[in-house]
């Protein structure tokens, strides 16, 4: 293997990080900007798609100088799932950037359904219907601003916005592609009925391309600002979902990824496209020949609500004992006994995706009393995120056929209690990946493929070095399963009053 540096671009949910690997997969050097979300109306959630473009540029430029000229073999993006937005002919936003956890199109994730076959269409796009995919909130924009739609040029990802703006193409990878609703998975091109349901035009959206395709060479002006030599390549990767699966090896069959950052989901790659006959699951595009198979929930976005809103004493608490305050919220839910005293949470605060895809759905806090403290409602949110993640790996390894092995990744992972309520809760040993920022790493990883450097996705195994195993305690594995039944239970009976609440 050639030696050098390679860079992987992570554009997440809410920063933007850039980090240098030696091809080995040693971490170097990397670079973070944050950015904000945005909520100007209950159920909205934005972004400023030119803050997201700056954050990418100061991350880069900086990893480019502490890399040096001559010793960047290429560059690998990775973008988060699901953005939507809508630019002109010179490639300026008419609308700011639409997110994952953005709600507003309920109503014309319904009205699609009431024209197509919902089974059909999942079949074909690998994608159930539900607010959080781009056809939906093409539909609803299409359906609502339909002045803003003829003045668009384009409806793109915030990745393709950056890529036109940066490399002069609009250009879109299968793995994006496939989170919109609107990629045939089969085919992988655009599905001619699903681009119709949302309102669209053919034209409207980028060309379709592999996740190994090089982008065009930069243009000059930001050559010149990132002191970037227009030969380096980079390669337009995937989206940041099935690239953590990548980055953390779990790449072979019966290979699970359970990942916790923004938000959480339980992944498998498998070597072809499966479904799943409930339509629990999804299914995208990872990589040439790979599919990944998964489900998804919201997690680190409930916890940061959480802290930003409840958390002021513990964060000055924190201070007061010199310590970081995920520590001493660590230590809080160390001191909750199992079960948070019987208080169960229901985690659905931006809506409910897999199993249950309830767009209606809203966050409960069930079994509340007057010796419960903040402490227990930590420990609970915890505990409900991870109900909702041992959902979706259940149906995830009845679809695959099995799962032998559960590697973690995300911000959970520094969280010594909530890696062990994770273990207990699926009474599964977990393997702990020794890896700085797992996506960036996938995304320089398939810069390495494109580049030849490495032979086949199966090379990376070698490269991920397990930290530690995570063991379940078995008795409170069969305690959580009885919790877990309530949970679940909960869900069913709150279905009729999730709806009503949405209509009201």
């Amino acid at each position: 293997m050639n030696k050098g540096h390679v860079v992987g671009v992570d554009i997440g949910t809410s920063r933007c990080r850039a980090v240098l690997y030696e091809t080995t997969g040693r971490l170097v050097a990397e670079s973070t900007r944050s950015y904000s979300i945005l909520n100007p109306k209950p159920g909205w959630q934005e972004q400023d798609p030119e803050a997201v473009l700056n954050a990418f540029l100061a991350c880069l430029g900086e990893i480019i100088e502490r890399a040096g000229p001559n010793a960047l073999l290429g560059i690998g993006l990775s973008c988060y799932f699901h953005s939507f937005m809508a630019v002109d002919q010179n490639n300026r936003p008419l609308t700011p950037c639409i997110i994952w956890t953005d709600t507003r199109s309920r109503g014309a994730a319904r009205r699609i359904a009431e024209e197509c076959d919902p089974q059909s269409l999942y079949r074909r796009t690998g994608c159930p219907l539900h607010p959080m995919y781009p056809i939906c909130k093409a539909r609803w924009l299409s359906d609502e601003a339909p002045s803003i739609l003829l003045q668009a040029h384009k409806i793109v990802s915030v990745k393709e916005y950056i890529a036109r703006e940066v490399f002069g193409e609009y250009l879109v990878d299968w793995s994006v592609a496939s989170g919109s609703g609107m990629l045939n998975i089969h085919t992988l091109d655009w599905d001619e009925e699903a681009v119709e349901l949302a309102g669209l035009r053919a034209d409207h959206l980028s060309t379709v391309t592999s996740t190994l395709t090089r982008l065009p060479r930069i243009r000059s002006r930001y050559a010149g600002m990132l002191r970037l030599k227009e030969s380096v390549p980079v390669i337009i990767g995937g989206a940041d979902g099935t690239l953590s699966s990548i980055g953390v090896g779990a790449v072979g069959p019966g290979e699970a990824d359970s990942m916790a950052g923004t938000g959480a989901a339980v992944r498998v790659l498998v070597p072809e496209p499966r479904l799943d006959e409930k339509a629990r699951t999804w299914c995208y595009v990872a990589a040439p020949n790979r599919w990944a198979v998964g489900g998804v929930s919201a997690a680190g976005l409930i916890y940061e609500w959480f802290i930003r809103e409840f958390e002021t004493a513990e964060r000055q608490e924190a201070e007061r004992r010199g310590m970081n305050l995920h520590q001493l919220l660590d230590e809080y839910v160390r001191s909750v006994p199992l079960g948070s005293d019987g208080m169960i949470f229901l985690p659905f605060i931006v809506g409910a995706r897999t199993p249950i895809w309830n767009p209606d759905a809203r966050g409960v806090l069930f079994g509340l009393t007057y010796h419960h403290t903040s402490k227990h409602i930590l420990r609970a949110l915890m505990e409900g995120v991870d109900y909702n993640r041992f959902s979706a790996l259940k149906a995830v390894e009845e679809v695959v056929g099995g799962i032998d092995s559960v590697r973690v990744s995300g911000g959970f992972v520094n969280s010594r209690s909530w890696l062990q309520i994770t273990a207990d809760v699926y009474g599964r040993e977990l393997l702990v990946p020794e890896v700085p920022q797992n996506t960036a790493w996938g995304a320089a990883f398939m810069a390495m493929l494109a580049l030849g450097l490495v032979e086949r996705l199966e090379d990376i195994k070698p490269m991920v070095i397990i930290r530690e195993v995570v063991r379940p305690d078995p008795h409170a594995h069969e305690r959580y399963l009885r919790f877990f039944a309530k949970y679940e239970r909960l869900c069913r009976k709150l279905e009729d009053e999730f709806g009503e609440e949405a209509d009201g």
